[in-house]
């Protein structure tokens, strides 16, 4: 396959229409349940959504990441972290259901709620229905300029090899990572943590941002896989850029499961009821279940498995653990929402099932579209050259055992 040629992969559309089919549907039936329930509908919908939201935005970090550090690795799966990235405009767009009607899903847009003392005021006027819409257009606002800038100018590189294009990236991801943990942080305050606004913690922003980087970057590693993992269609493909993604995939859940153990370390230690509270709820009532498998799944499991060089360097077995990690971080978002809202037991709704598959889907199409559109291989990329390079040793490694078994 030429490199430099469009994409032309088999089952893509297939895959892509399948996906909208699904989405359509399942959505569907959630809206048109949701006319009767409307109160459970916005809720399946913010877990969806924040599932969703996560696939894009940790595409852009980990897109602004490999500007700035590089890699073979980051050129495998360059092209899937952008299309990810760039369906931000469609996030953005489904983040207007929850603007026009936060009563159904937080306690402090309730017209009938009160509020008493100083530290309430102050929570009063933060967390007021004007000003938390203007926030999250600002958010959005800084989303989808840094996914405009970053997508521009790679579409410009793929018909430049001008080296100035590489800087203006690398340039703009310095910055644009500060700008995107700060907005990050407090739009896990705004969206999540107030469902509960009794509940504080310093270290809710970070392990919130870490959940979209382990959704991306598995969801890539699954695409890597199914379109573009064989050594005769990615001729930039060696061990060692493989084995760089099962290290990264790696690093991901030891700073998730750093972070959630060092969150409830410290609620434990303070021991404060409003905020002790937080885990209370979700230690009953089935919840203790589900983060008992949390713990099992998306921590022990990886991590021992990841240990073994014979998984973390082969493109299949990464994709499966992609899909694994994926279920995971879907569980846990439930986890973090869910409970907020005093379900008597865990799994109550059926569309706390159909409401992400259904976004999801929709999603998806928009995703595949966009990966289709692109060359498979970036063009002028400044990690090419060393790709290719750790491709050769690779052959020449492979030519030496092959001459050793024959001799």
């Amino acid at each position: 396959m030429n490199q430099r040629t469009r994409n032309d992969w088999r089952g893509l559309n297939r895959w892509r229409l399948g996906a909208l089919a699904v989405g359509v549907i399942l959505s569907a039936v959630c809206i048109f349940a949701g006319l009767g329930d409307p109160a459970q509908f916005f809720r399946a919908y913010l877990f969806a959504f924040m599932y969703i939201w996560g696939l894009s935005l940790g595409a852009m970090v980990l897109v602004m990441s490999y500007h700035l550090t590089g890699g073979a690795w980051g050129l495998l799966i360059r092209r899937f972290l952008e299309a990810q990235m760039r369906t931000m405009p469609l996030v953005a767009l489904l983040f207007i259901p929850i603007a026009v009607a936060p009563q159904y899903l937080y306690a402090w847009a309730s017209p009938a709620v009160q509020t008493a003392g100083n530290h309430q005021n102050v929570q009063q006027w933060y967390l007021a229905k004007d000003f938390f819409i203007i926030r999250a257009a600002v958010y959005f606002a800084l989303w989808l300029l840094l996914s405009f800038l970053l997508s521009h100018w790679s579409a410009r590189q793929d018909q430049s090899d001008d080296p100035r294009l590489t800087l203006r990236s690398m340039n703009v991801s310095g910055p644009g990572l500060v700008l995107l943990g700060i907005s990050v942080h407090f739009c896990a305050i705004d969206w999540v943590m107030s469902l509960e606004p009794r509940f504080t913690s310093t270290i809710f922003g970070p392990l919130v941002i870490i959940g979209p980087v382990i959704t991306a970057f598995s969801l890539s590693a699954l695409l890597f896989w199914a379109l573009a993992a064989s050594p005769r269609q990615n001729l930039a493909m060696s061990s060692k850029a493989v084995d760089d993604l099962g290290s990264l995939m790696f690093l991901f859940v030891m700073l998730w499961a750093y972070l959630a153990w060092f969150q409830y370390m410290l609620v434990w230690m303070a021991n404060l009821p409003h905020d002790a509270n937080w885990y209370v709820v979700r230690f009953r009532d089935g919840w203790q279940w589900l983060a008992l498998v949390l713990v099992t799944g998306h921590f022990v499991i990886p991590f021992f498995l990841l240990l073994l060089r014979k998984i973390k360097r082969r493109p299949g077995y990464l994709a499966a653990m992609g899909v694994w990690l994926l279920v995971m971080q879907l569980l846990w978002t439930y986890y973090l929402i869910m409970p907020a809202f005093k379900s008597p037991t865990f799994a109550e709704h059926w569309m706390d099932l159909l409401a992400p598959v259904g976004m999801f889907g929709l999603w998806l199409a928009l995703d595949l579209t966009l990966i289709k559109r692109k060359l498979l291989m970036p063009s002028h990329d400044i990690n090419y050259t060393t790709a290719i390079e750790l491709r050769r040793i690779d052959e020449e490694q492979l030519r030496r055992l092959e001459e050793a078994a024959h001799a």
